[in-house]
Protein backbone atom coordinates (compact mmCIF):
# COMPACT_ATOMS: atom_id res chain seq x y z
CA UNK A 1 0.00 0.00 0.00
CA UNK A 2 2.84 2.12 0.62
CA UNK A 3 3.94 1.82 -2.84
CA UNK A 4 0.53 2.71 -4.34
CA UNK A 5 0.61 6.06 -2.57
CA UNK A 6 4.16 6.79 -3.23
CA UNK A 7 3.26 6.74 -6.87
CA UNK A 8 -0.02 8.45 -6.30
CA UNK A 9 1.56 11.33 -4.12
CA UNK A 10 4.21 11.87 -7.12
CA UNK A 11 1.21 12.14 -9.39
CA UNK A 12 -0.55 14.61 -7.49
CA UNK A 13 2.99 16.67 -6.78
CA UNK A 14 3.43 17.31 -10.49
CA UNK A 15 -0.49 17.77 -11.44
CA UNK A 16 -0.49 20.40 -8.56
CA UNK A 17 3.00 21.76 -10.05
CA UNK A 18 1.21 21.48 -13.96
CA UNK A 19 -1.70 23.54 -12.15
CA UNK A 20 0.61 26.14 -10.79
CA UNK A 21 2.71 26.93 -13.56
CA UNK A 22 -0.80 27.43 -15.67
CA UNK A 23 -2.07 29.73 -13.09
CA UNK A 24 1.02 31.90 -12.82
CA UNK A 25 0.63 33.55 -15.97
CA UNK A 26 -2.54 34.87 -15.78
CA UNK A 27 -1.69 36.24 -12.03
CA UNK A 28 1.44 38.00 -13.03
CA UNK A 29 -0.35 39.48 -16.07
CA UNK A 30 -3.05 40.82 -13.86
CA UNK A 31 0.03 42.01 -11.35
CA UNK A 32 1.96 43.57 -13.86
CA UNK A 33 -1.17 45.83 -15.19
CA UNK A 34 -1.31 47.03 -11.78
CA UNK A 35 2.18 47.73 -11.54
CA UNK A 36 1.98 49.73 -15.15
CA UNK A 37 -0.74 51.44 -13.55
CA UNK A 38 1.27 52.06 -10.69
CA UNK A 39 4.33 53.43 -12.66
CA UNK A 40 1.90 55.76 -14.72
CA UNK A 41 1.06 57.85 -11.67
CA UNK A 42 4.64 59.69 -11.04
CA UNK A 43 4.30 60.42 -14.99
CA UNK A 44 1.48 62.50 -14.38
CA UNK A 45 1.40 63.86 -10.96
CA UNK A 46 4.36 64.98 -9.08
CA UNK A 47 4.93 61.83 -6.37
CA UNK A 48 7.31 62.64 -3.38
CA UNK A 49 9.00 59.35 -3.10
CA UNK A 50 12.48 58.84 -4.64
CA UNK A 51 12.45 57.40 -8.56
CA UNK A 52 14.15 54.25 -8.08
CA UNK A 53 12.20 53.32 -4.80
CA UNK A 54 9.09 54.10 -6.91
CA UNK A 55 10.24 51.45 -9.43
CA UNK A 56 11.63 48.86 -7.60
CA UNK A 57 8.67 48.63 -5.29
CA UNK A 58 6.06 48.49 -7.78
CA UNK A 59 7.94 45.88 -10.51
CA UNK A 60 8.74 43.72 -7.39
CA UNK A 61 5.80 44.04 -5.39
CA UNK A 62 4.16 42.53 -8.74
CA UNK A 63 6.34 40.23 -9.20
CA UNK A 64 6.05 38.71 -5.79
CA UNK A 65 1.81 39.57 -5.72
CA UNK A 66 1.77 37.15 -8.88
CA UNK A 67 3.80 34.43 -7.07
CA UNK A 68 1.63 34.70 -3.84
CA UNK A 69 -1.71 34.86 -5.70
CA UNK A 70 -0.45 32.14 -7.97
CA UNK A 71 0.23 29.92 -5.22
CA UNK A 72 -2.82 30.59 -3.47
CA UNK A 73 -4.98 30.17 -5.96
CA UNK A 74 -3.36 27.13 -6.92
CA UNK A 75 -3.99 25.38 -3.50
CA UNK A 76 -7.44 26.46 -3.45
CA UNK A 77 -7.92 24.50 -6.31
CA UNK A 78 -5.46 21.66 -5.98
CA UNK A 79 -5.73 18.16 -7.14
CA UNK A 80 -6.68 15.57 -4.08
CA UNK A 81 -4.91 11.87 -4.55
CA UNK A 82 -8.31 10.63 -5.67
CA UNK A 83 -7.76 12.87 -8.92
CA UNK A 84 -4.38 11.49 -8.67
CA UNK A 85 -5.28 7.53 -8.83
CA UNK A 86 -7.89 8.22 -11.45
CA UNK A 87 -4.96 9.92 -13.91
CA UNK A 88 -2.79 7.21 -13.15
CA UNK A 89 -5.11 4.74 -14.14
CA UNK A 90 -6.25 6.28 -17.29
CA UNK A 91 -2.98 7.31 -18.48
CA UNK A 92 -1.01 3.94 -17.56
CA UNK A 93 -4.50 2.14 -18.99
CA UNK A 94 -5.08 0.69 -15.31
CA UNK A 95 -8.96 -0.01 -15.83
CA UNK A 96 -9.39 2.18 -12.14
CA UNK A 97 -7.52 -0.36 -10.29
CA UNK A 98 -5.98 2.04 -8.67
CA UNK A 99 -8.53 4.80 -7.79
CA UNK A 100 -10.76 1.77 -6.68
CA UNK A 101 -8.13 0.60 -3.87
CA UNK A 102 -8.06 4.15 -3.11
CA UNK A 103 -11.35 4.47 -2.74
CA UNK A 104 -12.20 1.38 -0.42
CA UNK A 105 -12.28 1.79 3.16
CA UNK A 106 -9.56 0.21 5.77
CA UNK A 107 -11.98 -2.42 6.74
CA UNK A 108 -12.52 -3.57 3.19
CA UNK A 109 -9.05 -3.91 2.23
CA UNK A 110 -8.77 -6.34 4.95
CA UNK A 111 -11.00 -8.52 3.21
CA UNK A 112 -10.13 -11.31 0.62
CA UNK A 113 -10.86 -9.39 -2.00
CA UNK A 114 -9.59 -5.87 -1.53
CA UNK A 115 -6.08 -7.66 -1.00
CA UNK A 116 -6.71 -9.21 -4.31
CA UNK A 117 -7.18 -5.56 -5.32
CA UNK A 118 -4.44 -4.00 -3.60
CA UNK A 119 -1.72 -6.84 -4.44
CA UNK A 120 -2.89 -6.46 -8.19
CA UNK A 121 -2.58 -2.17 -8.02
CA UNK A 122 0.96 -2.26 -6.12
CA UNK A 123 2.08 -5.26 -8.94
CA UNK A 124 1.33 -2.26 -11.50
CA UNK A 125 2.39 0.88 -10.41
CA UNK A 126 5.82 -0.07 -8.76
CA UNK A 127 7.49 -0.11 -11.80
CA UNK A 128 5.86 2.75 -13.19
CA UNK A 129 7.92 6.09 -14.56
CA UNK A 130 5.09 8.16 -13.20
CA UNK A 131 7.11 11.66 -14.07
CA UNK A 132 6.94 10.42 -17.99
CA UNK A 133 3.38 10.67 -18.48
CA UNK A 134 2.63 13.66 -15.51
CA UNK A 135 5.34 15.89 -17.36
CA UNK A 136 5.02 19.40 -16.26
CA UNK A 137 5.57 21.91 -19.22
CA UNK A 138 4.88 25.46 -20.29
CA UNK A 139 2.51 26.52 -23.08
CA UNK A 140 1.96 29.70 -25.04
CA UNK A 141 0.14 31.63 -22.08
CA UNK A 142 3.49 31.70 -20.19
CA UNK A 143 3.91 34.69 -22.86
CA UNK A 144 0.99 36.30 -21.66
CA UNK A 145 2.87 38.78 -18.65
CA UNK A 146 5.48 40.14 -21.33
CA UNK A 147 3.69 42.89 -22.90
CA UNK A 148 2.47 44.48 -19.55
CA UNK A 149 5.95 43.90 -18.89
CA UNK A 150 7.44 45.49 -21.98
CA UNK A 151 4.80 48.61 -21.14
CA UNK A 152 6.38 49.06 -17.44
CA UNK A 153 10.20 48.93 -18.98
CA UNK A 154 8.77 51.58 -21.42
CA UNK A 155 7.51 53.83 -18.75
CA UNK A 156 10.47 53.74 -16.73
CA UNK A 157 12.41 55.51 -19.77
CA UNK A 158 9.56 58.39 -19.71
CA UNK A 159 10.75 60.96 -17.16
CA UNK A 160 8.83 61.62 -14.28
CA UNK A 161 6.12 65.17 -13.96
CA UNK A 162 8.46 65.98 -11.38
CA UNK A 163 11.69 65.64 -13.39
CA UNK A 164 9.73 67.45 -15.92
CA UNK A 165 8.89 70.11 -13.65
CA UNK A 166 12.31 70.81 -12.58
CA UNK A 167 13.75 70.70 -16.07
CA UNK A 168 10.80 73.79 -16.73
CA UNK A 169 12.21 75.21 -13.80
CA UNK A 170 15.69 75.21 -14.56
CA UNK A 171 15.31 76.32 -18.17
CA UNK A 172 12.75 79.45 -17.08
CA UNK A 173 15.61 80.42 -14.86
CA UNK A 174 18.81 80.36 -17.36
CA UNK A 175 16.02 82.51 -19.31
CA UNK A 176 15.90 85.23 -16.41
CA UNK A 177 19.40 85.20 -16.14
CA UNK A 178 19.88 85.54 -19.55
CA UNK A 179 17.35 88.80 -19.50
CA UNK A 180 18.85 90.27 -16.68
CA UNK A 181 22.34 90.40 -18.15
CA UNK A 182 21.37 91.34 -21.41
CA UNK A 183 19.23 94.29 -19.01
CA UNK A 184 22.68 95.09 -17.53
CA UNK A 185 24.69 95.32 -20.53
CA UNK A 186 22.27 97.65 -22.26
CA UNK A 187 22.18 99.84 -19.08
CA UNK A 188 25.77 100.52 -19.46
CA UNK A 189 25.89 101.32 -23.16
CA UNK A 190 22.79 103.56 -22.67
CA UNK A 191 24.56 105.29 -20.18
CA UNK A 192 27.19 106.19 -22.62
CA UNK A 193 24.92 107.71 -24.43
CA UNK A 194 23.25 109.79 -22.47
CA UNK A 195 26.23 111.28 -20.94
CA UNK A 196 26.36 112.71 -24.90
CA UNK A 197 22.67 113.81 -25.30
CA UNK A 198 22.82 115.62 -21.84
CA UNK A 199 25.56 117.13 -23.43
CA UNK A 200 24.05 118.29 -26.77
CA UNK A 201 20.83 119.51 -24.53
CA UNK A 202 18.28 117.68 -26.13
CA UNK A 203 15.61 117.53 -24.16
CA UNK A 204 13.14 115.05 -25.39
CA UNK A 205 15.99 112.63 -26.14
CA UNK A 206 16.63 112.92 -22.54
CA UNK A 207 13.05 112.00 -21.50
CA UNK A 208 13.30 109.04 -23.57
CA UNK A 209 16.14 107.99 -22.39
CA UNK A 210 15.02 107.93 -19.30
CA UNK A 211 12.05 105.90 -19.94
CA UNK A 212 14.18 103.15 -21.36
CA UNK A 213 15.92 102.49 -18.13
CA UNK A 214 12.83 102.45 -16.13
CA UNK A 215 12.06 100.10 -18.64
CA UNK A 216 15.69 98.01 -18.32
CA UNK A 217 15.64 98.28 -14.15
CA UNK A 218 11.56 96.89 -14.68
CA UNK A 219 12.84 93.98 -16.42
CA UNK A 220 15.53 93.18 -14.20
CA UNK A 221 12.99 92.92 -11.20
CA UNK A 222 10.50 91.02 -13.28
CA UNK A 223 10.86 87.27 -12.16
CA UNK A 224 8.42 86.13 -14.93
CA UNK A 225 9.69 87.94 -17.81
CA UNK A 226 10.05 85.85 -20.79
CA UNK A 227 12.44 86.49 -23.78
CA UNK A 228 9.19 87.65 -25.85
CA UNK A 229 8.34 90.65 -23.55
CA UNK A 230 12.20 91.34 -22.81
CA UNK A 231 12.53 91.83 -26.74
Amino acid sequence: MEELRRQVATARRRLVMQQFIGILPWALLIAMVVAVIGLLIPKIWIVNVDSSTWIASWMGGAVVAGLLFAFGWTMSVRRQAMDAAIELDRRFGLKERVSSVMSLQSDELETEAGQALLTDAVRRVESLEVREQFGVSMNSRALLPLLPAVIAFALILVPDAEDKAKAASSETAKIQEQIKRSAQELKARLAKKRVRVEESGLKDAEQIFKKLHMGLDEMSKDGKMDRKKAL
